[in-house]
């Protein structure tokens, strides 16, 4: 039987229930704060304010575009509630959270709201010990510009929300035992997500047996839009899709890792390669439809398995990948549509790389990835190579493939084209002529010499042996070049210098092809004139010496000495003609006419006279009295002087 309580007793216990019924009320009404797993010292800031949890702030913030700053290490979840719009800067340090048994779902960072993730210092970052870095909600907005996220089921998922969008930036992404960015293929209604990769790394990796790591998983109609980052995955695949769009192009790169054996990505047990990129159709998830692919249009796929795999009912494979432009580790033309180019490049040593693109993007980047020894292989489209010399091309597919202008026909022997390039004093000399193996180059023609080579004497080749175009055969590149021989000059063609012009001294001749290898040195005009007393220069009235050399008067003028000069004798009946002449120079005066003399001159008595003086009187005219008595005297005492000395001689006898 049991004993009654007294009546202190019920009240003692009544009043114990009303404080246990306060304190839960008053726990319920606290903020989350009061519950948060810190440090147990400040860990975030707002403004001036610090906080001993990021919870602490966030639920102190107003919700419109608030800065929180971490100051220290946190150890809690982090909720960013729907009405928020936060930005949280790591500045250095990490928000870490280990999700607890029996929690359906618990990633570090669940965010309902819009939220920008950054590090702004460095070595920040979001832990996950054993689940997600990051998760959204439905409706939500994520971008992630920087920091590290670490977790082992998932850096960044979207898990069942809809409507959400992830911008990724930047940053480090790990995942050690599952996708490191992946969706989630539950049936639900809503709005598909969308993924923008722009940035990052992405590292995966895989424990769990029986499965396979992954880059990137889209098991429902989620866009991802892949336009940046490395994906570094160990055992496992860069992308495996099983529903929705995943769009990649160029600047992201895959680097797989293949695995010892096939394997399971998600709830699904079908086996799936460690390819670059997989879509799993048969796997039948709900949000697959009939639009559902994986288009690349740019990037580089590195994987041991094949780049691309497909695992679809038949007809309809090429529909789930389709590959438009990238850089493969293997064939990937199946996926190629018409319109593009698929071709690999070989080399002498090590694994082909395949390239897909535009028929001009396919030619630049064979041609830029093929050396001397490799060979070429088109397997989809057509091919136009210009100017690659050494390399075997083959043409496997349908398209029209040319080499240096020369058809490589599918099914037939490959093509190896060669180089003959021309050379003259190191510049081309002639156009250069692609040849194909075993076929011989045509002579071009022959080249100029320069103004100290002689004459052209033929092509030589890099061993300095003469090319003989009539017998050898192009086995590889050639590089010929003009060989000319030397001048063998003579003197020839000295000028000696006159007082007026300047000569020079002998020209450097070569007699072989008669150019003209050195000229000689001028030589100055000697200024002296040359005067022999033969050549005169003249006018009416003086003459003067003219040097014998340049034609120029030199020394004073003297005047003339003139003489008379019978041109022609008169006669009784014809006049006759003389002028005056000087007697130095030659310069002669006008002709004069000698009158007729009116009767025979049988004594011959005319002589070569000056004309008379102009005091006698002319033929014919009258002699004064006076006159003619002046010329007796003077006659008179003519013949007295004579006597007189007649006289005196006598005496002296």
């Amino acid at each position: 039987m049991e004993k009654a309580m007294s009546g202190a007793q019920a009240l003692k216990l009544a009043l114990a229930t009303v404080l246990a019924a306060l304190a839960l009320t008053l726990a319920a009404a606290l903020p989350q704060t009061a519950w948060a797993d810190s440090t147990g010292g400040d860990v975030a800031s707002r403004g001036e304010k610090v906080y001993s949890s990021v919870t602490a702030a966030i639920n102190d913030a107003d919700n419109t575009d608030t800065l929180i700053e971490l100051i220290g290490e946190a150890n809690e979840q982090v909720v960013v509630p729907e009405n928020a719009s936060l930005t949280i800067d790591l500045k250095g340090h990490k928000i870490t959270h280990t999700h607890s048994a029996g929690e359906q779902y618990s990633p570090t960072i669940y965010n309902k709201g819009t939220l920008t993730i950054k590090d702004t210092v460095g070595n920040g970052g979001v832990v996950s010990t054993n689940e997600t870095a990051v998760g959204v909600g439905s409706g939500s907005s994520t971008t992630i510009e920087s920091g590290s996220f670490e977790s082992v089921e998932g850096a960044v998922i979207t898990g069942n929300s809809t409507g959400a969008t992830i911008n990724i930036k930047d940053g480090t992404f790990s995942a050690s035992d599952n996708a490191v960015v992946a969706g989630n293929g539950s049936v639900r209604d809503g709005n598909a997500n969308t993924i923008n990769i722009s940035g990052g790394t992405f590292n995966g990796q895989i424990k769990s047996g029986g499965y396979i790591a992954c880059g990137i998983y889209a098991p429902w109609r989620d866009t991802f839009n892949i336009t940046g980052g490395t994906f570094n995955i160990e055992g496992g695949a860069g992308i495996v899709a099983r529903a929705g769009t995943v769009n990649v192009s160029d600047g992201a790169v895959f680097n797989v890792t293949s695995a010892a054996s096939d394997g399971w990505v998600g709830d699904n047990k079908n086996l799936l390669p460690s390819s670059a990129v997989v879509f799993d159709a048969n796997a039948g998830y709900p949000g697959m439809t009939n639009d559902s692919q994986v288009a690349i249009t740019g990037g580089t796929f590195n994987s041991g398995a094949a780049a691309i795999a497909v695992l679809a009912p038949d007809g309809t494979v090429a529909s789930r990948a389709v590959a438009t432009a990238g850089t493969f580790s293997s064939d990937v033309s199946d996926f190629v549509p018409e319109g593009s180019t698929s071709a690999s490049v070989t080399p002498e040593e090590g694994a082909a790389t395949y390239f897909v693109g535009t028929p001009d993007d396919v030619a630049a980047a064979v041609t830029k990835s093929a050396t001397a020894g490799s060979k070429v292989t088109v397997q989809k489209g057509d091919l136009e190579l210009d100017g690659l010399t050494g390399v075997s091309v083959e043409n496997k597919g349908d398209g029209k493939v040319t080499v240096c202008d020369v058809d490589a026909e599918k099914g037939a022997p490959a093509v190896t084209m060669y180089a003959v390039t021309f050379a003259a004093n190191d510049k081309p000399a002639a156009a250069t002529q692609y040849v194909s193996a075993g076929n011989k180059a045509s002579a071009p023609d022959s080249p100029e010499p320069a103004a100290d080579q002689c004459r052209f004497e033929g092509w030589v080749g890099s061993d300095g042996k003469t090319w003989d175009f009539a017998s050898n055969t192009v086995e590889s590149d050639v590089a010929l070049t003009a060989k000319f021989s030397e001048h063998k000059p003579v003197d020839s063609g000295f000028v000696a210098p006159t007082c007026a012009k300047a000569g020079h001294e002998a020209d450097q001749v070569c007699q072989v092809c008669g150019k003209v290898v050195a000229e000689g040195a001028a030589i100055p005009a000697t200024g002296k004139h040359s005067v022999d007393g033969k050549k005169f220069g003249s006018d009416a009235e003086s003459h003067w010496n003219v040097c014998t050399v340049c034609g120029e008067g030199v020394g004073e003028p003297a005047d003339h000495e003139f003489e008379w000069v019978v041109d022609k004798e008169a006669t009784a009946t014809e006049p006759g003609s003389k002028h005056q002449e000087c007697t130095v120079c030659g310069y002669a005066k006008g002709s004069e006419a000698i009158p007729a003399t009116g009767a025979a001159d049988t004594n011959n008595t005319t002589t070569d006279k000056p004309a008379k003086p102009a005091a006698l009187a002319k033929t014919g005219d009258a002699v004064p009295a006076t006159a003619l008595a002046a010329a007796g005297v003077a006659a008179a005492a003519a013949i007295a002087c004579g006597f007189a000395a007649f006289r005196k001689g006598r005496k002296s006898e």
